[in-house]
């Protein structure tokens, strides 16, 4: 019999049309059902988290789209192919308001599309979460199933709101009243029906997901190792978000937690990168790591990692880098004459592609410290030793000297570029822009002459659209304002 695990992979668009309880009590499909706590446990790898082989929905498009409109890449030439996928490109480029129909060639239910594919696997962390406690399975095994549950749905919650949300702290808006996504917290039918909640509502039900997880998982045996969320990686994501709703001594509390247990960092001073045996940045070898998931496909898709023809590293990105930073020949590579973001930190097409790493708890957590220096409440003098503490790991000691700021403005413009180099095309730039203010952004494309296309401050385009089925699906929600389609101009 085939692992419960791939079964429920491949039926788990069938549940979102049907009864989930009648699925799993159906008693032709007996020999199917879970009954064990281990079992729910294979499920919800299945199904709740990213696919680590195969065709992993959702992230794919994720990387590409924010990829695409962000400010880490560039265009550089007029691409001659004139296929469907490589055309639909220019649209998320771009930032046309019809970049959906373009992007999945005009099919919604593909892969291609973020809010079902973070939805399906909504669908799975809910269903672990009903059938837990009646499973059978010791109090450690329980435990440890909804803790993992938790904190992955209060993860795609979060990547959910910031796809399709306004951010939480922009000034000029209301969280109260501006509308995210549903929120979904059962596998019952008539739960999937929903109007959109709040941005507030959604980030409530996320701290309320995370407190959940840690709260179940301390105390828990992690029997999935790096592959499996832990106490270090819930943590981490509690620092993000609260990172996202400027509370700082939160940020600072979870990142704190997190270091407590893993402070390690990999020192790039002799590293040697080698895809064939996975010693790259994105590695279960990588003493950084915490989570690592979904696969390498998910972030060399297409052109915008293995092809040099359409788009290369942005010059700010690029400039951002002194050449004594061993990250600018380990993180970026060179290749006919244009930079991009490099294999060496990732391996092979068919290894883990993603991962949540130490390095962004130190950045965190002297973000926080400085936004309270800012505010008179001290914190300098420890941001700095946080951005120290990095910074050794990534120059040889012969080109390495501290940074020092007597102004928190000035170290914090320097943080948020230093955690640019470190994270860079690791899904954390265009969420970034996004709480940084939303600055407007440039990008040329080729078509076949250089054309400049302007993302405004505070674009609409900041948020994505809701899919055109989804909102056909579902009468009760509502499209986010669009933006006019935009005609670019010749650049001389």
């Amino acid at each position: 019999m085939k692992p419960i695990y791939k079964i429920f992979a491949l039926t788990c668009l069938v549940m979102l049309l049907g009864s989930c309880k009648k699925f799993l009590e159906e008693s032709s499909q007996d020999e199917l059902v879970p009954k064990t706590t281990k079992e729910f446990n294979e499920l919800l790898m299945g199904s709740g988290y990213p696919l680590l082989s195969g065709a992993s929905v959702g992230d794919p498009p994720l990387n590409a789209l924010t990829t695409l409109m962000d400010d880490d890449v560039e265009g550089i030439a007029p691409r001659t192919s004139t296929s469907a996928r490589t055309l639909s490109y220019r649209w998320g480029f771009t930032w046309q308001p019809d970049y959906y129909s373009a992007y999945v060639n005009g099919d919604n239910t593909s892969g291609s599309n973020p809010w079902a594919s973070f939805y399906n696997r909504i669908l799975g962390c809910n269903i672990a979460l009903k059938y837990a406690d009646g499973s059978t399975g010791t109090d450690n095994d329980k435990n440890y199933l909804k803790g993992q549950a938790h904190v992955l749905r209060a993860y795609y919650y979060f990547q959910l709101v910031n796809l399709y949300g306004w951010p939480y702290n922009d000034p000029s808006k209301s969280p109260q009243r501006e509308l995210a996504v549903p929120l979904i917290l059962s596998p019952d039918l008539q739960d999937a029906g929903r109007p959109r909640n709040t941005v507030q509502e959604v980030y409530e039900q996320i701290l309320k997901d995370i407190s959940s997880g840690i709260h179940f998982l301390e105390g828990t045996t992690n029997n999935g190792g790096l592959f499996r969320i832990g106490l270090p990686a819930a943590h981490l994501l509690a620092s993000r978000v609260y990172l996202h709703l400027e509370n700082w001594q939160q940020v600072i509390a979870h990142a704190d937690a997190v270091l407590e247990t893993k402070p390690g960092l990999l020192n790039l001073q002799g590293f040697t990168a080698d895809a064939t045996t996975n010693n790259v940045i994105v590695s279960t070898k990588n003493p950084e790591t915490l989570w690592i998931f979904g696969i390498t496909t998910e972030v060399q898709s297409g052109d915008l990692a293995t092809n040099t023809t359409m788009f290369s590293l942005s010059a700010s990105l690029a400039n951002s880098y002194t050449t004594a930073d061993l990250r600018w020949n380990t993180y970026i590579r060179k290749t006919t004459g244009r930079y991009l973001y490099s294999a060496v930190k990732w391996a092979s097409r068919s290894a883990p592609g993603k991962a949540w790493r130490t390095a962004e708890a130190y950045l965190n957590r002297a973000e926080a410290y400085l936004m309270l220096s800012k505010s008179g409440q001290g914190g300098l003098s420890s941001a700095l030793s946080d951005l120290n503490t990095l910074r050794r790991n990534r120059f040889a000691p012969a080109t390495y000297t501290d940074v020092t700021f007597t102004h928190a403005d000035e170290a914090l413009a320097f943080c948020r570029e230093e955690r640019r180099r470190e994270l860079c095309f690791e899904d954390q730039r265009w969420f970034d822009l996004r709480r940084y203010g939303m600055p407007a952004i440039e990008h040329i494309w080729y078509e076949p002459n250089a054309t400049r296309y302007v993302l405004t401050a505070k674009d609409p385009a900041y948020v994505l659209p809701i899919p055109d089925n989804v909102l056909l699906n579902n009468p009760l929600l509502t499209q986010n304002p669009l933006a006019a389609a935009r005609t670019g101009t010749a650049v001389n």
